[in-house]
């Protein structure tokens, strides 16, 4: 009988060393790579928000002075149906616009770290290492994969409202054009 114990203590301790070993230090350097792609999504992800900012900014600054220019030389301006349609389609395209870029700017919640209740949890469950750093790399996984594609839909959308304030622009300038000439 003692022949058959050391015999399955022989193969316990085959199947022990059997398990994959895993290499901590990639998963370390891994991490750092995940902190810095994340850091890098995030940055974008501003750089959207910014760039929408301040095409709602130019269109505000732009209506303001068509209006204060209007004002100015009424007394010049003869609107046709043709001008005042031109120009309407303009401040419609640069409104629309202007809600396109807040739109784009608005964030939903991305997980950019961990939460509280995960380091609740892992001082409630005391995992090894490799589990913590393996779970902790899938979380990055996660969360840079929110921001990235949260970034591409608002840039996306950043994007159709910068061409419809070109476009609102260049209506508003033929409208008015039109009407100077008249």
């Amino acid at each position: 009988m003692d022949d058959s114990t050391d015999s399955e203590d022989q193969t316990d301790d085959t199947e022990e060393e059997q398990e994959p070993a895993y290499d901590i230090e990639s998963y370390r350097h891994a991490l750092t790579e995940a902190r810095r792609t994340l850091d890098q999504q995030l940055q974008a992800f501003n750089d959207v928000n910014e760039k929408a900012w301040r095409i709602v900014q130019l269109n505000g600054l732009i209506a303001t002075v068509y209006v204060t220019a209007v004002a100015n030389a009424l007394d010049g301006l003869t609107f046709s149906v043709c001008s005042i349609l031109l120009v309407a389609l303009g401040l419609s395209s640069m409104g629309v616009s202007v809600l396109l870029a807040s739109e784009g700017q608005k964030a939903t919640t991305v997980n950019i770290g961990q939460s509280a209740e995960a380091f609740e949890s892992l001082r409630s469950n005391d995992p090894p290492e490799i589990k913590y750093l393996y779970r902790t790399l899938e979380d990055y996984e996660s969360w840079i994969s929110q921001v990235n594609e949260k970034t591409e839909i608002n840039g996306t959308t950043v994007n159709r409202a910068k061409r419809l304030s070109i476009i609102g622009v260049v209506f508003i300038t033929v409208g008015s054009i039109l009407a100077f000439v008249q």
